[in-house]
């Protein structure tokens, strides 16, 4: 009964009550970090639309700046594609005054999405101001397109989704985003007519490397063969796939779990080159990484003593050290484009529901507040909004994505004018 209550007040109470006091239900001019004075900020919203981006893994913003990527959806939190609902795709402009405008400029649109990591929606490396590759349907099954923005016309498309793009637009990473929906809600596609997954383990599922200019596509690692290093009678699948900078490598999680969702993970890498698959974690559960360069990424890890840790890893060392940052628990990591020693971060909400941003320095040992976002409690499982960090291509500006308002929207802070740390 307890927490029932407490429950009911977080979502009701605790809400009006905030947002009457601090007057959230107003769009804010400005914020104000702990430890910078007031800094400039910018929120995006297509009209009363949910607003977002996706996930902490690749930037919105285009190679000059001026647009950022962003999907529009009139849901808030219920199941997303299951419901048959299209998401609207499109693009927020900076003005002649060089602020971003609110005029959300439609160009596409899907049904294959979720609240976690959107449609994939990313810009083309080769052409990173006016082309994009998204997830769609393609003849009725799950595929991608490569989208001219401007022209708002479709010039190729591919007969499996993608999941991740090689920062040279050579290949594409695919996995199997229905069993993704099904064993790990939010992050994959809902289908309602695939929801039970017979096979644990198949040999015919995994990671399917696309060649972006021919469009063949191969199975280069299979759940079968990971699974026999594990438990083979749970429930296998794949997520959070990554290009290193050059191309070379792809990092995933491999995870497993039993019918109680109990998720075990293990990190790998896998050499594109020499076609070899290396186990890197398995003792840790890595929840969050991000490249630093082609030799090093960053992790952050909770350890068997329930201790979340930051740890970097070198590949050409061949060692794992671990960051003694301050312990803000899980987050979302990016690197500084340009300072390859400043990542943000974000953390979950805490007892207040407050989410928290900062920027810190992984060799100095320094980190700064930047803010505070309060989040709803309906805003959770796997239709929460967490702020999944992201610089803009001079890492002078940072997008996130935000429920503060009760409303999804995306909030542009800008930190040009300040000293990072």
């Amino acid at each position: 009964m307890k927490k029932l209550l407490k429950k009911i007040f977080h979502t009701f109470g605790f809400d009006i009550i905030r947002a009457s006091r601090e007057g959230i239900l107003h769009k804010p001019e400005k914020y104000v970090g702990t430890d910078y004075k007031t800094l400039p900020i910018t929120i995006l919203r297509d009209e009363e639309n949910s607003t977002f981006f996706g996930y902490h893994d690749k930037t919105p913003f285009s190679k000059s700046g001026t647009k950022v990527l962003a999907c529009s959806v009139s849901q808030n939190n219920s199941n997303s594609s299951d419901f048959g609902e299209k998401m609207k795709l499109g693009v927020f402009e900076k003005g002649a005054d060089g602020i971003f405008q609110p005029s959300f400029q439609k160009f596409a649109e899907t049904e294959t999405w979720c609240w976690q990591q959107g449609c994939m929606l990313q810009w083309n490396p080769i052409q990173p101001e006016n082309e994009v590759f998204f997830n769609t349907k393609v003849n009725g099954r799950l595929g991608a397109y490569l989208y001219d923005i401007d022209k708002k016309e479709k010039l190729r498309e591919f007969s499996q989704p993608f999941y991740a793009i090689d920062p040279t637009g050579r290949y594409a990473a695919s996995l199997n985003f229905i069993r993704l929906g099904v064993l790990r809600p939010g992050y994959g596609y809902d289908d309602s007519k695939n929801t039970e997954i017979i096979n644990s383990a198949p040999k015919d599922d995994g990671i399917y490397l696309i060649n972006l200019k021919t469009g063949k596509s191969e199975l280069i690692i299979n759940l079968k063969e990971l699974a026999e290093y594990t438990n083979k009678n749970v429930y296998h699948y794949i997520n959070h796939i990554t290009f290193s900078p050059s191309g070379r490598y792809i990092t995933f999680f491999h995870i497993y779990q039993n019918k109680f969702n109990h998720r075990l993970v293990r990190f790998y890498l896998y050499d594109l080159k020499s076609q070899t698959l290396k186990l890197l974690e398995a003792n840790n559960r890595v929840s969050h990484y991000c490249w630093r360069s082609d030799e090093q990424l960053l992790t952050t890890e909770l350890e068997k003593n329930g201790k979340v840790g930051y740890y970097l890893y070198n590949f050409i060392d061949k060692n794992k050290v671990e960051i003694e940052l301050m312990n803000i628990g899980d987050f979302h990591p990016m690197f500084n484009p340009l300072q390859s020693d400043i990542i943000v971060a974000d953390t979950i909400p805490d007892r207040n529901r407050n989410q928290h941003l900062f920027i810190m320095d992984i060799n100095k040992i320094r980190q700064k507040h930047v803010g505070t976002f309060y989040t709803p409690e309906k805003f959770s499982g796997p239709f929460r909004c967490d702020l999944h960090p992201r610089w803009d291509r001079n890492g002078t500006c940072i997008v996130v994505d935000t429920t503060q308002d009760g409303l999804r929207a995306m909030a542009l802070i800008d930190v040009s004018g300040c000293n990072v740390l």
